[in-house]
């Protein structure tokens, strides 16, 4: 686990998961937890976890920026 930035510059460092999910047709089909602080990280190992598991093709990746 790592930790998160304190974002109100009080000296606090919060331990933090980062999450990733895939869905299909509204349902959740796949989760992932990760212990890396960047979300930047996580995606590419996500999705290539997610092809081997389901061996298709992904349509469309919805990402935020960070």
């Amino acid at each position: 686990m790592k930790l998160k930035d304190d974002h109100m510059k009080n000296g606090q460092l919060k331990p933090a998961y980062n999450i990733q999910c895939a869905t299909n047709g509204g349902y959740i089909i796949d989760i992932e937890g990760f212990s890396n602080p960047a979300d930047v990280r996580t995606l590419i190992p996500f999705t290539s976890n997610l092809l081997e598991k389901y061996g298709s093709k992904i349509e469309r990746i919805v990402a935020d920026s960070g």
